[in-house]
């Protein structure tokens, strides 16, 4: 019968052991070590007004890959990807370009407006760009998302205190500065016997100004245009569609724009109106139009 042993001296039988495959001085795993813990010191504070969102460690260790020897994959395309995804996500939560928010009219309404041309909107691919470098580099900061659309306020009314309401289906304009009622107007807009010519709602922001200008229509066969109207004050926002002063009009404001007195889509406005107007617009502010 044998005799049992109460200790066994592993060093006396090195076959017992399993020599690992990397050890801790692998000069490889010490580089990924190095390039992991330099992408996870990023930080990013996003600025969006009073709010904030934090882009650092512990979600950016999501998007690295190692394989069975503990060594990062340096694949760029897939770090673009998660990257790219994560903006996506950003822009989905704060971008207001192509949303309706609610506008509270001067008349007492609240009214649905959406546009496609006015709010914030991320530029996502120099968005993507600016994350990568950051995270090369190992940054941390305090920033705003690259945009590339900007909006005049932050929130759900993006609109700010400042801009013009036309309202049209009482055809008449306010303009607001910092609050306050500085410029209103009787209007006539797009005559609505056409559908063509109907002065379509949204949000938009002024082009330029011109004083004066020719306003033309649709160029025909002949070489001509379709009309030809000399104004004194051209404001355009939306395609060939601006406000500007109109003498042909015997009057603005009531049912015009029902009874075959509309414009092509313009907004027209008596001359001393438009001159005021001419003088205080800019192209910072935010033209809410809605019936």
């Amino acid at each position: 019968m044998l005799a049992k042993k109460r200790t066994i001296d592993l060093n006396s039988c090195p076959a017992v052991y399993v020599k690992a495959a990397v050890l801790k001085d692998d000069p490889d795993l010490k580089n990924s070590l190095e390039e992991c813990q330099n992408l996870i010191r990023t930080k990013i504070v996003y600025i969006f007004g009073e709010e904030t969102v934090t882009l650092e460690g512990d979600e950016i260790r999501k998007w690295l890959i190692f394989d069975e020897r503990g060594r990062l994959q340096k694949n760029e395309d897939e770090l673009r990807q998660c990257v790219a995804e994560y903006v996506a996500q950003l822009a989905a939560t704060h971008d207001t370009v192509n949303t309706e928010r609610e506008f509270c009219t001067t008349s007492g309404r609240t009214v649905q407006v959406y546009s496609s041309v006015y709010g914030w909107k991320i530029d996502q691919e120099k968005e993507i760009e600016t994350i990568m470098q950051e995270m090369i580099a190992g940054v941390q900061i305090s920033r705003e998302p690259v945009y590339a659309m900007r909006a005049n306020a932050r929130g759900m009314n993006d609109i700010g205190s400042t801009y013009i309401e036309v309202d049209l289906s009482a055809q008449h304009l306010y303009y607001y500065q910092d609050g306050s009622i500085i410029l209103e107007s009787d209007i006539v807009s797009g005559d609505m016997q056409y559908a063509k010519r109907q002065t379509p709602p949204g949000i938009f922001q002024l082009y330029y100004k011109k004083s004066p200008s020719v306003l033309k229509g649709k160029m025909l066969e002949n070489g001509k245009y379709e009309y030809e109207r000399p104004v004194t004050y051209w404001m355009p926002f939306n395609g060939g569609i601006g406000f500007h002063d109109a003498s042909w009009q015997p009057y603005f404001g009531g049912n015009r724009f029902r009874e075959g007195g509309g414009s092509h889509g313009c907004i027209n406005l008596p001359a001393d109106k438009a001159a005021e107007l001419y003088n205080r617009i800019d192209e910072s502010v935010p033209i809410v139009c809605f019936y």
